[in-house]
């Protein structure tokens, strides 16, 4: 018999223990025989760097300053990975995509929530309308002003502002 979605939910609600919940460093990850491992420049994208077109590895290195802020760091490269992946499965341009995982947190940067989002997380208030707004409304900005550097129109910014 198989699991819906929901059983499965509960099975990892069962598992998880926000107590002893520590976030995965990803800035040490590295493709060795194809599989990623611990090494010393995946902070600067070198295990997605194959997947990125030029125009995308331009957009992450203006995303850096703002990555790593939420006390998860560089987890954009996983987040970055299965939007990849997923385009595979879903009918959606990768021109919106790509941009809108590479940016999606970036508006962590300049709010003193990073650090805290472990401790809201405890409390259960992480995904209140005034937790996320902040962040996101941020995001939209970061998006905005580095994307349109790289000759995004308008419309797509809008697109990509809605996402985030």
């Amino acid at each position: 018999m198989e699991s819906s979605i929901d059983d499965i939910v509960l099975d990892i609600k069962k598992e998880f223990d926000i107590e002893s919940y520590k976030p995965i460093d990803y800035r040490n990850w590295e493709v060795y025989d194809g599989k990623w491992k611990p090494g010393e420049n995946s902070m600067l994208g070198k295990n997605i760097a194959p997947l990125l077109q030029e125009r995308e590895k331009e957009m992450w290195r203006l995303s850096l300053p703002y990555q790593g802020n939420r006390d998860d760091p560089d987890q954009i490269e996983i987040v970055t990975y299965f939007a990849i992946k997923l385009l595979d499965y879903v009918d959606a341009r990768r021109e919106i995509v790509v941009p809108t995982a590479i940016f999606h947190d970036s508006g962590f940067t300049g709010l003193d929530m990073g650090t805290k989002w472990k401790e809201l997380a405890k409390k259960g208030d992480k995904e209140g309308e005034t937790r996320r707004r902040p962040h996101q409304n941020r995001g939209i900005v970061y998006a905005s002003l580095n994307l349109s550097k790289l000759g995004y129109s308008e419309k797509d910014l809008l697109e990509i502002a809605d996402i985030i």
